[in-house]
């Protein structure tokens, strides 16, 4: 991998800022006009194809539901296998890992309330802690809150970065 390192410039004087500058506008500008053409000749490519797709996708899905009849019909057939190899394919059964899942017109919250009130299954409730820094951020003048933050290696950081926004051209 070829390593690229960043120039440095050092004194830079006003016009050959503006040059910089009407360089890079120009550079996007142009990026942003390839970019629009890629996406346009990708557009049409996608479209040229995507029938074909489409049909396809149809074709697989009815020899799916052949290969699945015939695999629920010949299971017993297979043994202990869960797969069977036939010309061109496999076709089996997998056994997903095993999930919970709740009754029609119960929701998970009115189950969480059930479950705090038995003994045996409260364990099973997750509390889940975590900072507010939000509310940290918003009180950052408070300098005895700031001091005892500071205690416990937190520290309330911001960064100035270095931007250049593009005047875009208007597409002709």
């Amino acid at each position: 991998m070829t390593r690229i390192s960043k120039k440095t410039n050092v004194l830079v004087s006003l016009e050959e800022a503006q040059a910089a500058a009407h360089n890079y506008a120009s550079y996007s500008n142009k990026k942003d006009l390839i970019t629009t053409k890629m996406n346009e000749e990708l557009a049409a490519v996608r479209q040229q194809y995507e029938p074909d797709i489409t049909a396809i996708d149809s074709y697989m899905t009815d020899e799916v539901g052949v290969l699945e009849s015939y695999a629920i019909a010949q299971r017993d057939n297979w043994g202990v296998k869960k797969s069977l190899e036939l010309s061109g394919c496999v076709i089996g059964f997998r056994t997903n890992p095993p999930s919970l899942s709740k009754k029609k017109g119960i929701t998970w919250d009115y189950i969480v309330s059930l479950m705090k009130t038995n003994k045996v299954l409260k364990p099973f409730i997750r509390v889940k802690e975590d900072v507010d820094k939000t509310a940290l951020l918003k009180q950052q003048t408070d300098e005895k809150l700031m001091k005892q933050l500071a205690s416990l290696g937190v520290t309330v950081e911001q960064e100035e970065q270095f931007y250049v926004d593009a005047k875009k051209e208007k597409a002709a």
